[in-house]
């Protein structure tokens, strides 16, 4: 019984690593997302960028 116990909280364990890993991975793609739009967008988000490429 225990050892059954013990084998569904270690697959939880796994589940909520393999989340936790694909929640990282969406989170830098946003950023990639993110600083692309503001590198081709400056005056839009309102950067610094916006003055260098005039």
């Amino acid at each position: 019984m225990a050892l059954k116990m013990l084998a569904e909280a270690h697959s939880h364990l796994l589940a909520l690593r393999v989340v936790q890993v694909q929640v990282s991975i969406h989170y830098i793609l946003f950023e990639a997302a993110y600083a692309r739009a503001i590198r081709s967008n400056p005056i839009l988000f309102g950067t610094p960028f916006a003055l260098a490429d005039f």
